[in-house]
C-alpha cells in the first residue's frame, strides 16, 4: 500500500515545494511524495492526515512496537525530543499519510518491515516558521 496517494494541505504543500526546490540536501524522498500528493485546501485537510507539526504513532507491524514523533521543519529537528525532519527518510514516508495507512520501510539490513499509522494529533503551525 506504499504507492497510494498522500494527501496535503494546500500550505503543506507550498512550504514543502519551496523547500525541495531551495536545493537543500536530502530532499529527493520528499520530492517524490509530492510528485504523488492530492491537495486539500487546509480547512478541507482530514484530522487524521499527517502533516507539518502533527504528533504521529506508528506501529511496526510485525514487532508491535509503537514509536512517537512531531514532523518538523529540519531546523526545528531534535532527536531527544522526538521531532523528526520532514527530510528525513522516516519523516518523508510519514507526511500525508492517514491513520490505518501503512508504509513499507526498507532497514539498513535490506530488510523490509511494515508501518502502520496508529494516531495523528495536529498542532497549530508556530507563527515563524524555519526556511531551511
Amino acid at each position: 500500500m506504499a504507492a497510494h496517494s498522500i494527501t496535503l494541505s494546500e500550505t503543506d504543500y507550498a512550504r514543502l515545494s519551496a523547500l525541495v526546490n531551495s536545493g537543500a540536501a536530502l530532499t529527493e524522498s520528499l520530492e517524490l511524495e509530492l510528485e504523488r500528493a492530492t491537495i486539500l485546501a487546509d480547512r478541507k485537510l482530514p484530522k487524521d492526515v499527517v502533516s507539518m507539526f502533527s504528533t504521529v504513532q506508528y506501529r511496526n507491524t510485525e514487532t508491535q512496537a509503537v514509536n512517537t514523533v512531531t514532523l518538523v521543519y529540519p531546523a526545528e529537528a531534535d532527536v531527544n525530543a522526538s521531532k523528526v525532519s520532514v527530510l528525513a527518510p522516516i519523516g518523508a514516508a510519514l507526511i500525508g499519510l492517514r491513520v490505518g495507512h501503512h508504509i513499507d520501510w526498507a532497514l539498513p539490513n535490506a530488510k523490509t518491515v511494515r508501518l502502520e499509522v496508529i494516531g495523528v494529533s495536529q498542532a497549530p503551525h508556530p507563527v515563524a516558521e524555519s526556511k531551511s
